[in-house]
């Protein structure tokens, strides 16, 4: 995560210096990147933590419980890696643009109708539910800023940017 939000950090910086120059057409070209490479290093780790994951969990406990419950929310775990890497990045390039009150409205919304929603219909408060609501959680936390992000950005005459 250090790594990932080091290069949302990255993006925050970039795009606040854009938007103070007032340079709106490369802000969506950084803010693509940036998500490119917090989305290939998640990959990367999710493809290094699966692999490595049964010698890293011996080092934590050699429960057999443990790493069976692990075992059985591992799908949800490593989506939620990659999604959330998606996540960080937008959030980092959003704060860089000044959107706080766009980021505050679409974690409220995540909240209430991602993780509380599927929990409510689902009625499953089981390690899995969690996970479940968690990754829905997770996906609109994704989802919303990213199509605010490419709307906000179409290609126009002026070239200007307009936020969501």
């Amino acid at each position: 995560s250090f790594f990932l939000d080091g290069v949302a950090g990255s993006a925050s910086a970039i795009c606040s210096k854009l938007n103070g120059e007032k340079n709106y057409s490369k802000i969506k070209s950084i803010g693509l990147k940036s998500i490119a490479i917090n989305l290939t290093l998640a990959i990367v780790f999710v493809f290094i933590g699966y692999i490595l994951y049964p010698q890293v969990l011996t080092i934590y406990t050699n429960n057999l419980t443990l790493i069976s419950l692990f075992e059985s929310i591992m799908l949800f775990y490593f989506l939620t890696i990659l999604i959330g890497s998606i996540a960080f990045t937008l959030d980092g390039i959003f704060v860089g643009l000044e959107r706080i009150t766009f980021l505050r409205n679409t974690l409220i919304a995540s909240t209430l109708i991602g993780f509380m929603l599927v929990l409510f219909l689902t009625k499953d408060y089981t390690l899995h539910g969690i996970w479940l609501g968690l990754l829905t959680w997770m996906t609109i936390r994704a989802v919303l800023p990213f199509v605010g992000f490419v709307m906000s950005h179409r290609n126009n005459d002026n070239g200007k940017y307009y936020p969501p």
